[in-house]
């Protein structure tokens, strides 16, 4: 991921005051915000929030598999396909509700939609997402099959239907 203003991640910081230590939060990335993200969560006296910096290939894979929650406060996205892939994993989401984000997630489905710089939103939505053993199982299975639809193969399969229909007609 890329630490810019675009990312919003200055709100999921402000979201972790006074319940950053319920969590393990790992920030991942780089970009003109690192440092001045690094004093805000500094400032705001957050606990267990580390910047891990860039991940790829397995590293990311290993940061998806010690996750519970994956979070993604942008202002604005395309097509978010990391947030397929951490519905891939089984993880439930916590998101900007913008388009991109709202195409992918179904909300209180496969994950929760915020509006969008609320941080009084998304602290309540990520204390929901994990208080609730049998909600959050939900969510994750939710999510994995959520993400399927888009999968390679997928898609691969639609495309050669709606191509098979144009030929025959």
């Amino acid at each position: 991921g890329r630490l810019a203003v675009q990312k919003n991640i200055a709100m999921l910081l402000r979201a972790l005051r006074g319940i950053s230590e319920r969590f393990d939060t790992t920030i991942v990335g780089s970009g003109s915000l690192d440092v001045e993200l690094k004093k805000l969560a500094q400032t705001l006296e957050l606990k267990n929030v580390r910047f891990h910096g860039r991940a790829h290939g397995e590293d990311l894979m290993e940061l998806f598999r010690q996750a519970d929650v994956f979070v993604l406060p942008s202002e604005r996205e395309g097509m978010p396909l990391v947030l397929l892939e951490a519905m891939a994993m089984g993880l439930p989401t916590v998101a900007t509700d913008i388009p991109g984000n709202r195409d992918v997630i179904i909300d209180r489905e496969t994950g929760i939609l915020v509006p969008l710089d609320d941080s009084n939103a998304m602290q309540k939505a990520l204390l929901d997402v994990v208080s609730d053993e049998e909600q959050y199982s939900r969510m994750s299975k939710a999510a994995q099959s959520r993400a399927k639809r888009y999968s390679w193969d997928t898609i691969g399969d639609e495309f050669e239907e709606v191509y098979a229909h144009a030929v025959r007609t």
